[in-house]
């Protein structure tokens, strides 16, 4: 056992060399964000059919938003910032709440695991950081949930891509929403 340690001491023996992982980042340590929210919309046949009378039709839009840390809780971050639309095809009844002033805040919620996020809600005032199930667009507010997704350490950003489908009285939309949050510290 001696000579092992002797070995060691004079640089003779090298141990195993591993690959530090790299540690996940917490997203409540995190001091600034940027958002980019990207959407589309795909009616089916009976849809696109109906689009020249209801003016719902296949389009797409992309938002993007800003903000330095205001806020911090057990269970989530408030960013203080902005909230605009870069550009969109699509109806008004489509499109999420903007303000029209350009400012607005961004929660960011983690459940179980501090390293994912698994909410953001972008809402216009500070204390109203719950999600709304109910007039979202009156209540000033838009979100996205069941997100669950760590931050990546290397890029130090989050990215979601949902898809669904849903009916709409006789047709049916499929929609895609990509969110990608990026962090500065």
């Amino acid at each position: 056992m001696f000579g092992w340690w002797l070995l060691l001491a004079q640089g003779s023996v090298a141990g195993p060399q591993y690959e530090t992982p790299p540690v996940p980042l917490i997203p409540r340590t995190q001091l600034q964000v940027t958002i980019d929210y990207e959407v589309s919309f795909e009616l089916d046949a009976t849809g696109d059919a109906a689009c020249r009378i209801t003016k719902l039709c296949d389009c797409s839009a992309v938002y993007r938003g800003e903000g330095k840390r205001a806020q911090v809780a057990e269970d989530r971050i408030s960013f203080k910032g902005t909230w605009t639309e870069v550009k969109s095809d699509c109806h008004e009844n489509l499109e999420p709440w903007l303000p029209e002033d350009g400012k607005a805040f961004h929660t960011l919620r983690w459940a179980n695991d501090v390293h994912k996020v698994s909410e953001w809600v972008v809402h216009a005032d500070r204390d109203q950081h719950q999600r709304l199930t109910s007039n979202i667009k009156k209540g000033r507010q838009y979100w996205i949930s069941d997100i669950d997704t760590a931050i990546d350490p290397e890029s130090r950003a989050v990215t979601y891509v949902e898809k669904s489908e849903d009916k709409v009285s006789v047709f049916t939309i499929e929609s895609t929403h990509e969110l990608t949050l990026r962090f500065q510290e």
